[in-house]
């Protein structure tokens, strides 16, 4: 488990969720990604070939605002299954919220082609 995520913090940024998230409905939910982290860091552990394992981290991260590792998440998904449309949406989805906005039409495209 990582450490630092465990006292509020991933990579040594602050583990917030992003603002449109922060109603007290979503709360109890929201409190719980930390803990979906570290079960994705887990099951990556024992099995890194697994895509959903990766694209679940990617969605955690994404949800959290760490776009850049979230990025990356859904990139391992796609090297270990290229079919991974939730991933290949992740990573549309991402390459938006950073802005990289020449970026997304190949993702997209590969997304419908699959």
């Amino acid at each position: 488990m990582d450490e630092s995520l465990s006292m509020g913090t991933l990579h040594g940024a602050s583990v917030e969720p992003s603002p449109r998230l922060s109603d007290d409905l979503t709360r109890p939910i929201i409190d719980r990604y930390p803990e979906a982290y570290a079960a994705f860091e887990q099951s990556i552990h024992l099995n890194p070939n697994n895509s959903l394992t990766h694209d679940g981290k990617g969605s955690v991260l994404y949800t959290l605002g760490h776009y850049k590792h979230a990025l990356a998440a859904f990139d391992h998904a796609l090297q270990r299954n290229p079919r991974d449309q939730n991933a290949h949406r992740g990573k549309l989805h991402t390459l938006l919220r950073l802005k990289r906005y020449t970026e997304p039409l190949p993702a997209m495209k590969q997304s419908l082609y699959w």
